[in-house]
Formats: structure tokens, C-alpha cells, sequence
């Protein structure tokens, strides 16, 4: 009790303060201290427990509450520091230190690990981070196996359902965005090691629906596509915009046009087509201009349609070509036939002009 009677003496005014000494324990506004000080405040307001003040000032100076662990250990093994800036003005840096490794426990200086700045920012390994969070180093959050496959992995922040998953496997450079711990719907990234360097979309059913990859093929296997839109018009593929391409190929069309030169077609007459674009201002079978401004065409059809009509302007060069084999035959024939008439004419000449002769004679 003489401890106790000695710190009742120091208190002087503080009247109100209740401490009690148990012989192993202190407390202070309790009598059952449960440690060797404990500190109780019965308030309805917000209450400070334990403060540690410095009433000097030197640059950069700290208050600090030191940690000594382990028999031996001679010096601290940890501290938090507040820690006053270089100006002076009010505003430190709280930082909390830690012993680096060595071999010699009483020879290794404690160094800030973590540091958080006035403005809310929080460092790891760095005294003045410039963000919410700075790290300079490796972030592990999450599960951490012991095998050095997960470099960098976020997995149930909340430790609810449904959050979104990071994950990094570390020998396979694969990278993962998920909604949940199963297979199902993820997005997975492949960086390193022998195969190529990819990226896959799956759905809920683990089948991959999108995959953009190195140096393979690339494809989309669900939904459309859209460049430069967002509506592509229920086509796979819709582009806002010009396309440039070497080579573009398309697949068999199932209604191509060689079905012009089968015996059956019934081949417009000249005169049919002629009629036709009178009345309709473009050929039989072509959209016209004011179809095309509003609906487009497709690649394919048009290409056969085009065809159609090269086909049968085929078939009219044909038949236009024996007509006119058939026309020099007969200008060759009458030709002929001029020519013969005017060696028969000369013929007939010499015999009129004997004929002639002989009527004088007699």
C-alpha cells in the first residue's frame, strides 16, 4: 500500500482520479486492473486514455511509444512515432518503426516502415506517399499460399459472395478477374512461359466466349461486334467507318449465279431490258440507289446479283456474236456472188460484142 499512498500523493488535486494497486496490476479508474496499467474512462464524450506530450521543439522532432520484445533484446524492437514536420506547423507524421534483420539484436536500427501523412495518405515503405495508398514493393492481399504460385491476389474483400476476384498465379503469369471463387464467369490473362500470350472472357457456363491472343487466332463466339457502334444492326460484326483491307474473302453463297447458263433460264430479250430500265431507272434484280442509301446491301448477294447480269450480258455477246458471224457469212456469200456476176458480166460483154461481129459479116 505504500506504492499506492505515494501515487496518491503525486496526483494531489486529481481527486477524482480512482487508482488502485493490486500488488501486480495498476489501475486507473478501476479497481479490478486486468494488466500491469490499465487505463478506464466512464464518459459519455469522447475520451483520450493515455496521451504522451513533448512540450519542446526541434526540426523533425517525435514523440514515440517504444516496444521492447524478447530477454535478449537491449533495445527497442519497435516504436510509433509522432512525428513533428521540418516547419514546425502543426501536423505530423505518424510512423510506425520496426527493427530491420540482423544478427545482432542489439545492433539493428529501427527503420519506418508505414507512415501516415495529415492528408490521409498511407505509405508502406515509403515516408511521404504521394496517394490515398503508396506502396514501394509487393502487395499481397487476400490468401497467400505457401508455394509461390499467387504473386498478387485480392479474393473476398468483403468476405461476402459475389466480389470480384484478382489473382495472379505466379509460374503460369495467369491473371484473373472473377465474380467468385468457382468457375464461371471470369476474365483471364496469360502473360509468360511457353504458350502465347492471351486474354479469355468466359460465361457462367466456363465455355470461352471472346479471346484475343498473340500469335493464334483471335475470335469472338458469343454476341456482336461493334466498331465505332454500339449498334450493329443484329449482325456479327457492325463498323461506323471505313474498312481497309488486302484481301477479303466470302464464304460459298448458296444461291450463285450459274444458274443463268443452265438450259431452263429464261434469258431476257434486249428489248425486255431496255423496257425495264425505262420504267424502273436500274437493271432487273439490283436495288436501286435509293434502296442501297437506306438499307445497305449485303456483300455476297450483290456480288452473285453482279454476276447474274455479267453472265447474261455473257450469254447476249454470245448470241450477239453468231449473228454476226452469221451476217459476214452472207456479205461474204454476196460478195461472192458480186464477184461472179461481174466475171459473167464481162462474159456476156464478149459475146455480144461476137455476136456483133458475125451480124456485120453477113
Amino acid at each position: 500500500m505504500k506504492k499506492l499512498l505515494l501515487l496518491n500523493f503525486f496526483i494531489g488535486s486529481l481527486a477524482f482520479a480512482q487508482v488502485t494497486e493490486t500488488g501486480v496490476n495498476v489501475g486507473i479508474g478501476t479497481t479490478t486492473p486486468a494488466r500491469k496499467l490499465e487505463v478506464t474512462e466512464n464518459s459519455s464524450a469522447d475520451a483520450v486514455g493515455l496521451r504522451l506530450t513533448n512540450s519542446g521543439w526541434v526540426s523533425h522532432m517525435s514523440t514515440s511509444l517504444e516496444f521492447k520484445t524478447g530477454s535478449q533484446k537491449s533495445v527497442p524492437t519497435s516504436k510509433i512515432s509522432s512525428i513533428m514536420n521540418g516547419s514546425g506547423n502543426a501536423g505530423d507524421r505518424l510512423g510506425f518503426f520496426l527493427q530491420e534483420n540482423g544478427t545482432n539484436p542489439n545492433n539493428n536500427p529501427l527503420v519506418e516502415k508505414v507512415s501516415i501523412l495529415p492528408n490521409g495518405n498511407l505509405g508502406i515503405g515509403v515516408i511521404n506517399p504521394s496517394k490515398k495508398l503508396h506502396v514501394n514493393g509487393v502487395i499481397g492481399v487476400g490468401i497467400m499460399s505457401g508455394s509461390n504460385s499467387e504473386g498478387f491476389r485480392i479474393d473476398y474483400v468483403d468476405g461476402g459472395a459475389g466480389t470480384t476476384t484478382f489473382k495472379n498465379n505466379r509460374w503460369g503469369g495467369n491473371i484473373y478477374f472473377k465474380r467468385n471463387s468457382s468457375l464461371g464467369e471470369r476474365t483471364q490473362f496469360l502473360f509468360g512461359g511457353t504458350s502465347e500470350h492471351y486474354m479469355n472472357i468466359y460465361d457462367s457456363n466456363n465455355e470461352v466466349k471472346v479471346r484475343f491472343i498473340s500469335g493464334g487466332n483471335s475470335y469472338i463466339n458469343g454476341g456482336n461486334l461493334g466498331i465505332g457502334t454500339t449498334d450493329t444492326k443484329g449482325f456479327k460484326l457492325g463498323v461506323l467507318g471505313k474498312i481497309a483491307a488486302e484481301e477479303v474473302k466470302i464464304a460459298t453463297h448458296g444461291n450463285w449465279a450459274d444458274f443463268v447458263f443452265k438450259s431452263n433460264y429464261n434469258l431476257p430479250t434486249l428489248i425486255e431490258v431496255e423496257q425495264y430500265i425505262k420504267e424502273k431507272g436500274h437493271l432487273k434484280d439490283i436495288p436501286s440507289a435509293d434502296a442501297v442509301k437506306k438499307d445497305g446491301f449485303f456483300l455476297g448477294d450483290m456480288d452473285s446479283k453482279l454476276l447474274q447480269k455479267i453472265e447474261e450480258l455473257t450469254l447476249y455477246t454470245i448470241e450477239q456474236g453468231k449473228e454476226i458471224e452469221f451476217l459476214e457469212k452472207q456479205v461474204s456469200e454476196i460478195k461472192e456472188l458480186k464477184e461472179e456476176n461481174q466475171l459473167l458480166r464481162k462474159k456476156f460483154d464478149v459475146l455480144e460484142a461476137l455476136m456483133s461481129k458475125i451480124i456485120k459479116k453477113q
